[in-house]
């Protein structure tokens, strides 16, 4: 589960779209260029194995990605097209380890000047995030 997106690319005809903090460009170079710089600015320091993934792209590749390579013809064309690549970037991530049956929630943050409130902030961002998955409040109808 992740949510509070912090980036997206998307890539569609060959047009290569970046949203960075709310920051849209277009890009002129490769989309898997785009993809590893965008990998590479949003890196983040892990200090625990089982999470270095948790703040990676999570998307998509359809089949007609495939022309970003080759220089084959498209014979089937749609009215609406799906992106030929589409990822997105999270800030904050939930993942179940299920060898050791636990939930890793991950929060991925920017380190200004005050780290100390920083790291506050996360925390109770994390204890509101369990607090909200260990309470069950039944409906009322």
């Amino acid at each position: 589960i992740a949510f509070d997106k912090i980036a997206q690319l998307s890539v569609c005809d060959h047009k290569v779209v970046k949203n960075l903090k709310s920051i849209i460009t277009t890009e002129t170079k490769h989309p898997f260029t785009v993809l590893r710089e965008l990998l590479s600015e949003l890196a983040t320091v892990n200090q625990v194995i089982s999470t270095e993934f948790m703040n990676s792209a999570v998307g998509f590749l359809t089949y007609d990605a495939i022309r970003l390579f080759e220089n084959i013809p498209n014979r089937h064309h749609t009215t609406q097209p799906l992106p030929d690549m589409f990822f997105n970037f999270y800030q904050t991530t939930l993942v179940f380890d299920h060898l050791q049956q636990k939930l890793l929630i991950n929060i991925a943050v920017e380190v200004g000047e005050n780290f100390e409130k920083t790291y506050e902030d996360a925390q109770k961002k994390i204890k509101t995030l369990i607090s909200k998955i260990t309470t069950f409040t039944a409906k009322k109808n």
